[in-house]
């Protein structure tokens, strides 16, 4: 047998092998460890803690409720608060009373990262309301924040139980906290 006609038959294998291999799946939402077929909804839960090094920083619970899209690593925040009666600050913020804080511009968009094995979000607002803004308790005049990029890490990408956030936003801005994904033990990502 001729060396070309080796080489077309090593060709011909190697081709067959690439069709049969099974497909690599895309990334996708799952619950229960199964891609979603259906559009589902999910609740976070748990305490954040927004600061300015040095400066100000205060701590809330913070409850939001999303739906992940199916087909897609895509979610969406629908509705979200942080309970202004749970907040304490510290710092410039120490004094300061939270009437009300309103996110602006719902929904806003999240995705499912497997490849670094996270969720990111960028680009939304809080508006702060003070019960006493600028008194000498609280010089702080009622604000909105941007938040430029939240990262959240699960504890584990297949069946997410809770996430730790980490992130910037404007003016040195930086958030923390931790989250827990309700209901427990049901959606994931791959």
């Amino acid at each position: 047998m001729g060396l070309k006609r080796i080489m077309l038959l090593a060709c011909m294998a190697l081709t067959t092998i690439a069709f049969a291999a099974p497909a690599t799946a895309s990334a996708t939402w799952l619950k229960h460890e199964e891609p979603i077929a259906q559009n589902e909804n999910l609740e976070f839960t748990g305490s954040v803690n927004f600061s300015i090094p040095g400066v100000a920083s205060y701590e809330c619970v913070f409850h939001t409720q999303a739906t992940l899209e199916a087909g897609t690593t895509t979610g969406r925040i629908n509705g979200s608060n942080l309970t202004p009666g749970t907040c304490s600050g510290t710092g410039a913020l120490a004094g300061c009373t939270f009437a009300a804080v309103h996110t602006n511009g719902l929904p806003w968009t999240f995705h499912a990262n497997p490849g670094p094995g996270n969720l990111s979000m960028t680009d939304h607002t809080h508006t702060i309301t003070y019960a006493n803004p600028t008194t000498p308790q609280c010089p702080i005049h009622d604000s909105t924040i941007n938040f430029g990029s939240i990262i959240a890490v699960p504890d584990n990408t297949r069946v997410v139980r809770r996430v730790s956030l980490s992130g910037t936003g404007g003016g040195g801005l930086q958030v923390s906290g931790e989250l827990t994904v309700l209901p427990e033990e049901t959606f994931g990502f791959e």
